[in-house]
């Protein structure tokens, strides 16, 4: 499981949310969404170990992420930041054989395959050869998720629980790569055990992909810090909370059993 323990968000050295207790359970697609400034990038990067909180912890597997090594924390949790620049001139091939860089004292049966073999379960097999920085804005997305699959791709041995963490994933996709890559991600994560959180803001996209959310308020000036809620997406969206978070009228309505929201 990962989870925070009385984990405060910041950006800028200010408070943004009030102490979070929270849990995600491997095998669901989680989001966390809310309007811009709410800590959205800000608790992605605490999941992460990328940067630390000003107080509490956030636990992988019963351990904080502080007690790991980064090796070993690397093969169970991947990130994918919402501009993943590469300096140099590598081909897509090689920026998803990064994600392997993890494995390389305790290779896996088949390693070399591996690279390959996430290319084409995520459609990028005819990019292996073309140069990274030669791509689509959305080519190089979707390369980076593929990397960060590979370094997690197989189980632990020890049966440890695998994290995918996303940073605004859809923002560079066009709609048809929008919706196949969450779909490919949905039903990776449930016949996988891999847990994924990702930051989201297309609401009908969470609600058609995802088992849980996470929606952090708006910050404002003179009241009391706004708390998080989580719980089952479909229930927690309702057009009353996204008009109170975001301040926009929409109403919900059924197509094909998913429930969307109408904005107009």
């Amino acid at each position: 499981m990962l989870a925070c323990e009385n984990l405060r968000v910041q950006a800028g050295g200010r408070p943004l949310l009030q102490p979070l207790d929270l849990g995600w359970s491997p095998g669901r697609v989680q989001v966390v969404l809310g309007p811009n400034g709410a800590g959205k990038s800000s608790l992605l990067g605490l999941l992460s170990g990328l940067s630390a909180p000003g107080q509490g912890q956030v636990t992988l597997d019963g351990r904080g992420l502080a007690e790991w090594k980064p090796a070993a924390l690397a093969r169970q949790r991947a990130c994918v930041p919402q501009d993943g620049q590469v300096a140099f001139d590598f081909t897509a091939e090689a920026v998803v054989e990064l994600g392997r860089h993890a494995h390389r004292l305790s290779p896996m049966p088949q390693q070399a395959d591996r690279v390959a073999e996430v290319m084409a379960a995520l459609g990028l097999s005819e990019l292996r050869g073309r140069r990274f920085n030669s791509l689509s804005g959305g080519e190089r997305a979707r390369v980076h998720l593929a990397r960060a699959c590979a370094q997690i791709w197989e189980a632990p041995p020890d049966g440890g629980s695998r994290w995918l963490l996303l940073d605004e994933p859809t923002a560079a996709l066009d709609l048809a790569h929008q919706h196949q890559s969450l779909r490919w991600l949905r039903d990776w994560s449930r016949a996988q055990r891999v847990g994924v959180v990702a930051v989201l803001h297309d609401l009908n996209l969470a609600l058609r992909y995802a088992d849980e959310a996470l929606v952090l308020g708006r910050q404002v000036p003179g009241q009391a810090l706004p708390e998080g809620r989580q719980g089952p997406v479909r229930e927690l969206l309702t057009p009353a909370l996204v008009r109170q978070v975001w301040g926009v009228d929409c109403q919900a309505v059924g197509h094909g059993g998913v429930p969307q929201l109408l904005f107009g």
